[in-house]
């Protein structure tokens, strides 16, 4: 059996003995969200929700909006409600008490096009991060007289590295610290690639890759 002090405190939860009554007293606390701060450190930027009880929470995000909205049981009491950001991820954050009985937060994220993140909450549950991730976001071709160019962009600058393979022959180009986003473009008629083949080649680390099958007697 599972103590019924655990289970009420991990809850964010008073629980008490009566002695004189036998008798186990829960006090269902106040959950308050006490603050949020945006974080860029040498690993991805990410946002952090703070709270002094354990956070139930749920995300959404709006139809044709670049967005994502998070509802957090609780009444927010920071004075902090607003972060101004306008980088590659997010542009600001703004937080608001939305209901009463029961107390509601809302936290709206407006986010750069085609941001990608991840939420997870603390052990303790007192913490909510929305850590966002580079991305391999477009692969763009261009078929000049003389050669074929091809634009790969992320959403921040990240290391490149390339290498060769034969028979056949290929040319493998892998983007370091990225979440493939991109859609696989369709080859032009062109004298140096036969095809471009788009992949996410690891995770943990991230690496995204992409691989140019070449025509024969391609420089």
């Amino acid at each position: 059996m599972v103590p019924l002090r655990f289970i009420g405190e991990a809850l964010g939860a008073q629980v008490h003995w009566d002695d004189a009554n036998r008798r186990v007293t829960i006090i269902r606390v106040a959950v308050n969200v006490t603050d949020m701060k945006y974080e860029v450190t040498a690993g991805p930027p990410t946002l952090i929700i703070e709270g002094d009880s354990p956070l139930e929470y749920t995300t959404w995000q709006p139809d044709e909006k670049d967005q994502l909205v998070i509802d957090i049981k609780g009444r927010l009491t920071s004075s902090n409600n607003a972060l101004y950001i306008f980088d590659n991820f997010v542009n600001k954050v703004v937080a608001g008490n939305i209901s009463e009985n029961p107390d509601m937060v809302r936290l709206v994220v407006d986010l750069n096009e085609k941001a990608s993140y991840q939420v997870n909450s603390s052990e303790d549950r007192k913490r909510i991060t929305i850590t966002f991730v580079n991305t391999l976001s477009s692969v763009e071709l261009d078929n000049e007289d003389d050669k074929f160019v091809v634009k790969l962009t992320t959403t921040i600058t990240t290391p490149v590295s390339h290498f060769f393979l034969s028979d056949p022959d290929r040319l493998v180009v892998d983007i370091d610290n990225a979440m493939l986003l991109a859609q696989t473009p369709g080859t032009p008629k062109n004298d140096f690639v036969k095809e471009i083949r788009l992949g996410q080649f690891s995770t943990a680390p991230d690496v995204a890759r992409v691989v140019f099958d070449l025509k024969e007697d391609t420089n």
